[in-house]
């Protein structure tokens, strides 16, 4: 069995599995789902659905690194797969032509639009023409190409950013992809608005890639994955993301809904975009048919399980596969945790040292295999500082060691700050914080309790003349605000004495991303991960271990 110091738990940030030394990384570590990748090749999947640290990253980055191959005996075609990320730098630029005048809200579907067929565009030429595929008998696409690689200089690069500044560029783009410059109806609209020069330039660009790639004839299907949309620079106001988010998701929609099907009929690939998003950012987009949209065009990653079946869950068997990686002797991956980590913790129902040391990662966790890879290796860390790197399993006092449970509290505290400050500024986020202080220590409290700390909040916000953030609106509002974070949990008492506990994340439906918090409940909690660095640790998580 591999030495502590042995063992590889790759990145938190799967981004960094697209260089191509860590691509080996993933291969050997990654446990994908198999449903979530069967499913993103469906013609009728266009968003890729999970919170921050579930994957969504890792899913698209190891179908960019594993095409499909052909199957000419099942009558499958092959498929190739692009990953493109949105960056802050996107954002500005979108919000720099706004305020230059030369882009409007209603604009930005069809900027997207054409940035995703010159993403396409490019990556057919890239898996198809590279190969010599003989995908068209007519000339619009060689003649696309042409005037791509000429705007270009011969040095596109397949990102976002790149795109744009064919957009940016607007009027000489369409003059080289168009002979006669896009001039049919001019003469009907007014050109004497930037943003009026700007959009009609855009919508006759986009006519010239619809009729390139209505002309191909593919050999294989093309999927385009777009990620990062969880990133908000701090400088740009969440209206303006909000919009330029939106009009992406608008875009995905229409172009796979409207022209990729109808092009369908002469090509013998499929072309398709796919979004990554968090729930709660396509819950805010408000698109037509939500409800629908969830249920017939996304795939959701979902890592939820319980304490009685966590051996069967996908979470588990992930965690087992990194830890079961690159073993000499025959160690199974159901096998490794319980070498790994062969204590027990203590089980109150049995009266026994009974749970499986899982369960306690469990708990500190919001399910997510970020969060558990955080915590190994935080721990493996621990144990090479303690001169123990040849030791070839962990012991509860590492699990319960304070110099882990800190670094773990602020790990968790910082994907709060992450998912709040996208919303929110900073001084919002700070308010956020000084909450805590009035629960007096408290991590377990009452609804009355709750209350008065609030109250105290917002004499604080009155005294200082801060502004008051909308997630401090009302009681019941901060409340649910808290729930949605996860950072708090309704208790129920059950009968005998028995707790039940109902976190935000358990609680998610395809119906309902915002599930309602439970006001006036006997007891709360704050999430056993976040109490040392909220400093309320009079009831803390304290695991107990047998010897």
């Amino acid at each position: 069995m591999r030495s502590i110091s042995q063992l590889s738990f790759g990145f938190n940030d799967a981004v960094n599995y697209k260089y191509a030394n860590n691509r080996e990384i993933l291969d050997q570590i990654f446990f994908h789902i198999p449903l979530v990748t069967e499913r993103l090749l469906e013609p009728q999947i266009f968003f890729l659905l999970g919170e921050k640290g579930t994957g969504k990253t890792a899913h698209a980055i190891y179908m960019v690194n594993h095409p499909l191959a052909e199957d000419k005996t099942h009558g499958k075609q092959g498929t190739s797969f692009n990953n493109c990320n949105l960056t802050e730098s996107e954002y500005r630029k979108f919000v720099t032509m706004k305020t230059a005048g030369q882009l409007g809200y209603s604009s930005y579907t069809d900027v997207w639009s054409v940035i995703l067929y010159l993403l396409l565009a490019n990556q057919i030429k890239e898996a198809e023409i590279v190969n010599r595929a003989p995908i068209t008998n007519r000339l619009k696409f060689p003649q696309l190409r042409s005037a791509i690689d000429e705007f270009y200089n011969h040095a596109f690069a397949p990102e976002i950013g790149q795109a744009l500044l064919l957009v940016e560029n607007s009027e000489l783009a369409l003059n080289l992809l168009s002979p006669n410059g896009g001039v049919e109806g001019k003469k009907s609209v007014n050109l004497t608005s930037p943003e009026n020069r700007v959009q009609l330039n855009l919508v006759n660009i986009k006519r010239q890639f619809e009729d390139a790639l209505g002309s191909v004839k593919l050999t294989r299907n093309h999927t385009l994955f777009i990620d990062g949309i969880d990133v908000r620079p701090v400088d740009i106001k969440y209206d303006d993301y909000l919009e330029c988010v939106k009009g992406l998701a608008l875009a995905v929609w229409q172009i796979n809904t409207e022209f990729f099907p109808r092009i369908s009929g002469s090509t013998g690939g499929k072309l398709k975009a796919v979004l990554l998003l968090r729930p709660d950012i396509f819950n805010r987009l408000n698109l037509q048919n939500q409800n629908s949209k969830v249920r017939d065009n996304s795939v959701v990653l979902d890592w939820r399980t319980t304490y009685a079946d966590f051996r069967t869950s996908s979470l588990f068997k992930v965690i087992g596969r990194m830890l079961s990686n690159g073993q000499s002797d025959t160690l199974e991956e159901d096998e490794s945790w319980d070498a790994y980590f062969p204590y027990k913790l203590y089980n109150k129902e049995d009266d026994e040292y009974s749970d499986s040391s899982f369960i306690g990662f469990l708990r500190m966790s919001l399910y997510r295999p970020r969060d558990i890879i955080t915590m190994l290796v935080s721990l493996k860390q621990l144990k090479i500082s303690k001169g123990q790197d040849r030791a070839n399993s962990f012991e509860i006092s590492d699990f319960e060691a304070n110099s882990f449970l800190n670094e773990y509290s602020t790990y968790l505290l910082g994907e709060i700050k992450d998912q709040l400050t996208f919303y929110y500024k900073h001084e919002d986020y700070e308010l956020f914080l000084r909450f805590f202080m009035y629960l007096n220590g408290k991590s377990t409290f009452s609804y009355s309790e709750f209350v008065d700390a609030y109250s105290d909040l917002i004499q604080h916000i009155n005294n200082t003349k801060s502004d008051k953030p909308n997630f401090l609106s009302s009681q019941d509002e901060f409340l649910q605000f808290l729930y949605d974070l996860n950072v708090c949990v309704i208790l129920i008492l059950m009968i005998l004495a028995d707790v039940f506990s109902c976190w935000c994340f358990r609680e998610r439906t395809l119906t309902s991303f915002a599930p309602k918090v439970r006001i006036g409940a006997q007891e709360y909690q704050i999430h056993s991960g976040l109490r040392r660095e909220l400093n309320l640790t009079n009831k803390g998580y304290k695991p107990s271990s047998s010897n």
